[in-house]
This record gives structure tokens, C-alpha cells and sequence, in this order.
């Protein structure tokens, strides 16, 4: 089974940018990939720049999340994509129509794109603070959670009927983990 997710960057407005991905979408595999390993000093490996996170929202919908964008592909060519670690478009790679980025004016339409693609997680680069944010989607809102010192803990939550009274959604302080 796949674990569709929505990745995205949030301008300093708050309008959302996001694509969808369609397999490994927990953050056991993509935050990695987005945020690539610490200490790690080639950015372009992965996606801890603005700039980067745009390339990759430039190529539309992903069936497969890498750390590389790559180039085109065969859709029905697996092992080549592993070898060369990059991602898997449907417009690039497959030719489909209408899989381009999806933009929200704010975090609730951002939840009902989440929604409405079945998505599970979201993570979306923060311009303003310039790394990725984590999001658990349900019916509700999403949940804010994910810090490399507590993966499993989900810190925060977004009710939807609230979710676009902030003007920095992500202000808030995580605190301690209760495991």
C-alpha cells in the first residue's frame, strides 16, 4: 500500500505551494530525503533551500520521492530509478496531464488539498524559518509534530476552524515529549 503525502513550501504570506506523492510518504522516509542527513553539507542533494523545494514543486505531482530530481525517465523502469536515487513524476516521467502544483492562500484550503488527496502527512518548508515543518493529516486539522529528538511525538494541533486565525502557524513552542 502506498502513504500519499502533500509537500509544499509556505511563503511569508502563507500561501502553500505543495505537490502530492504517492508512495513512502511517512516521515521515516521522506523527512530524510527532504531535509537530508545532518551534517550533510551538500544542499543540493536534498531540498534545504527554498530554492531547491521550488525545482522540485516545478515538476508536479511525484509517484516516488528521492533525494535527487534526476532527469526523464521510463515510468515502467524501476531499478533505473534506483540507480540513479531520483524521483518519479507523473508529467515528466509518464506524460500524464494536470498533475502540476497545487497553490493554497492559506493552511485551511491547504487541509482540504490534504484531504481531498488522501493524504496522510504533509511537510512544507517554512520560508521564514527556512526548514521543514511535519504535519499528521486528519479530518480535524493537521497535527504539527516531528523533531529529530522526538520523531513519534505529534507537539501541536491545528483545529480546523482555527487553523487560518495565525498568521505564523508554526509560532508556536513544541513541548517536552511525553513517551
Amino acid at each position: 500500500m502506498s502513504t500519499r503525502a502533500r509537500v509544499g513550501i509556505i511563503d511569508k504570506h502563507g500561501t502553500i505551494t505543495s505537490i502530492y506523492t504517492h508512495w513512502d510518504g511517512y516521515p521515516r522516509h521522506h523527512f530524510p530525503i527532504l531535509d537530508g542527513p545532518r551534517g550533510e553539507r551538500n544542499n543540493h542533494a536534498h531540498y534545504r533551500t527554498a530554492k531547491r523545494v521550488r525545482e522540485l514543486l516545478s515538476c508536479g505531482d511525484c509517484s516516488v520521492l528521492a533525494p535527487n530530481i534526476g532527469c526523464k525517465i521510463s515510468f515502467a523502469d524501476p531499478e533505473g530509478r534506483r540507480e540513479r536515487d531520483q524521483c518519479l513524476f507523473y508529467a515528466r516521467d509518464r506524460g500524464d496531464a494536470d498533475t502540476g502544483a497545487m497553490v493554497a492562500p492559506n493552511m485551511l484550503k491547504f487541509h482540504e488539498q490534504c484531504v481531498g488527496s488522501c493524504a496522510e502527512y504533509a511537510y512544507l518548508y517554512s520560508t521564514k524559518r527556512s526548514r521543514w515543518l511535519v504535519f499528521k493529516v486528519e479530518e480535524d486539522g493537521l497535527h504539527q509534530g516531528l523533531s529529530r529528538r522526538h520523531p513519534h511525538c505529534w507537539a501541536s494541533h491545528y483545529d480546523r476552524a482555527r487553523v487560518d486565525q495565525y498568521e505564523e502557524p508554526f509560532a508556536f513552542n513544541f513541548g517536552p515529549c511525553s513517551d
